[in-house]
């Protein structure tokens, strides 16, 4: 039995186009059956995934990873056949669904070995009909086993349904034997449990819309997400806004959901008539005319009315490493970034792709953010993609995400500045946090981050897959990484990295700055960040290149809210001085509490123009 626990593992899946896919069909249902997985069509993937390594053939295991609270509809359900999709022929052996209490690995609910060899779907009839009871599991692995040769590339993910689902692995694939996530950049897999139960015809329920801003003196439209849990297809609901004790009705078209699929209904919302803040709930009452049947029919948060408004800087986490030979298109993107929106993005790249990099940040000195491949980023921590191309493959495409979130309404804002001690081998970050919703609590996040960073020895190589191709069919973005290009070397050697973090506010995996509150005045939080230890690194980076970014981080979510960086001061002759006209704007103690005035001891001061001293008071 598979009782390994769910192992985590930068490990990435090769791939190939194998034919063209055919137009999306529905599965043939009984009509008490419904389809428990990432997607309910018949579709199967135009690029197909395997293991392509000489190191891994044999008997491996490939599963999709469903959590309990998205597919509660199934819930006292029967699984009576199991379903596989196939872009090419490999060996099935088994298929088995697997629950995860705690995250542990449970026994098997469902095991069935079977035959089967063929590309496109395989249908499996269970000998006995197994009940799913989710009061016992957090979640499932529903998956099958497959014989994965040296060349063989038979796994399909389809980028179709409600959500994408973490893809996983089992087998050794360098940590033991074990389950690896690839996360869930590829898509959805090709799996699928056929459910029999008396579901519900009408069951919506409304998803998380989190606060809202509307515009004091104004209204304005808020698209609430609708999942449809019910066999119809959903159109319209019916639904009451309260806001602070007082209920309003309304109507509302939502373009045809089905079943296990999201839509979209729109409820206006007024401002209030004075600059405030309240609370709201949104209760769906009715689907397609008839009573909604969930129990959860109901989404609640706050509403500020306010004319306040600020810019929205996206945070750019990159998960980058020297020997990641992909990464020069990482490396492209995120310049390009920084040149195309330099008041509208913070770039970060962290360098964990390979330990032997020079640049290597350990990862209990850095946020988690649950990287599964190189190059790709996290954007304010809301989804990873790729750093150059985004979701879509376009060339530069991350460009049209980073325009809709930092277009988006802030909660909050955040303003951060560096200084050096007295000897230079830390950076006192201060930040300045203002934000809409008195009462919201947020985390801070420091990072040190250097530009211009660079060596000579083979460990400073950038590794460089480019160089094998010619400008034409990489495109004129990543011509300087190809062939005859100015870095067209399969190791780039002299090459000067920028955003690199250095170190952060975390240590031993936990941030260590205290949460912020917002209230009538503006908080503020310090953090001192260290430079690094490594000998090698020191005497790469430049002190007048320095910066430090903050990321203002919602507690519940981990989305980052806001974030900003700035650069850290210094002069030639390592003599900090504020400017002419800068004077005392703020005095803390070194734990970041703001004082009223000078206080016996050590005393940080932070001086109009943004720069920070530290001044002994006797």
């Amino acid at each position: 039995m598979k009782k390994s626990l769910l192992l985590l593992a930068a490990f990435v899946l090769s791939v190939t186009n194998v034919f063209s896919q055919e137009a999306p069909r529905k599965v043939t249902l009984a009509d008490n059956q419904l389809i428990m997985g990432g997607y309910v069509t018949d579709d199967v993937a135009t690029v197909s995934q395997g293991l392509g390594l000489t190191s891994v053939p044999g008997t491996l295991g490939a599963a999709i990873y469903l959590p309990a609270s998205d597919f509660s509809a199934f819930d006292g359900g029967k699984v009576v056949k199991i379903r596989v999709g196939q872009a090419t022929a490999a060996a099935i052996t088994r298929v088995y669904i697997t629950p995860i209490a705690d995250g542990n690995i449970q026994d098997d609910i469902v095991s069935l070995d079977v035959t089967a060899n063929a590309a496109g779907w395989s249908e499996f009839t269970l000998d006995e009909d197994v009940t799913l009871d989710f009061s016992t599991f957090d979640a499932l692995l529903l998956g099958y086993d497959y014989t994965q040769t040296s060349t063989g590339y038979p796994i399909s993910c389809v980028s179709a349904g409600n959500a994408a689902y973490p893809l996983y692995i089992f087998g050794n694939l360098g940590q033991g034997e074990g389950w690896y996530s690839m996360g869930d950049s590829y898509g959805n897999l090709s799996i699928q449990a056929i459910v029999e139960k008396d579901f519900a015809q009408y069951e919506a329920i409304p998803q998380y819309v989190g606060n809202i801003i509307v515009p004091f003196g104004s209204q304005k439209n808020v698209y609430v997400p609708v999942l449809n849990q019910g066999k119809a297809t959903l159109t319209s609901i019916d639904y009451t806004l309260t806001v602070d004790g007082t209920t309003v009705s309304g109507q509302s078209a939502v373009s045809p959901t089905e079943f296990a699929s999201t839509g979209y209904a729109t409820v206006p919302f007024t401002s209030a008539d004075t600059e405030k803040t309240q609370s709201y709930t949104v209760t769906i009452t009715k689907v397609n005319g008839e009573a909604n049947t969930a129990k959860n029919a109901s989404v609640s948060g706050l509403v500020a009315s306010t004319s306040k408004k600020y810019q929205k800087r996206v945070a750019v986490e990159e998960f980058t490493g020297t020997g990641c030979p992909w990464c020069p298109r990482g490396i492209v993107g995120m310049e390009l970034l920084r040149n195309s929106y330099p008041d509208k993005v913070v770039n970060i790249a962290i360098h964990q792709y390979n330990s032997s990099d020079p640049m290597y940040i350990s990862p209990n000195n850095y946020a988690d953010l649950g990287f599964n491949s190189a190059p790709s980023c996290a954007l304010n921590r809301s989804g990873i993609v790729d750093p150059y191309y985004g979701i879509n493959n376009n060339d530069f495409g991350i460009s049209e995400l980073v325009e809709q979130l930092s277009a988006e309404e802030a909660f909050a804002d955040i303003e951060v500045s560096g200084q050096w001690n007295e000897d230079f081998t830390k950076v006192v970050a201060t930040a300045s946090i203002d934000g809409i919703i008195e009462g919201s609590t947020y985390d801070v996040e420091f990072v040190l981050v250097g530009d211009s960073i660079t060596g000579t020895s083979t460990s400073w190589r950038q590794s460089n897959n480019y160089a094998s191709y010619t400008a034409a069919q990489v495109g004129s973005d990543l011509a300087l990484f190809a062939k005859n290009g100015q870095y067209g070397q399969t190791y780039v050697t002299g090459f000067k990295f920028n955003d690199v973090a250095l170190s952060s506010s975390y240590a031993s995996g936990t941030n260590r700055v205290s949460p912020v509150t917002i209230g009538s005045q503006p908080a503020s939080s310090q953090f001192e960040l260290s430079l690094p230890t490594s000998a090698t690194l020191l005497n790469a980076i430049r002190k007048d290149q320095m910066y430090v970014a903050a990321l203002l981080v919602d507690p519940v979510t981990g989305v980052v809210v806001n974030s900003a960086k700035s650069k850290v001061p210094y002069d030639a002759s390592g003599i900090l001085l504020p400017t002419a006209d800068s004077r005392e704007a703020a005095r803390y103690t070194l734990d970041g509490r703001q004082l009223p005035s000078a206080r016996k001891g050590l005393n940080i001061v932070r001086m109009s123009d943004g720069s920070v001293r530290k001044v002994v008071v006797k």
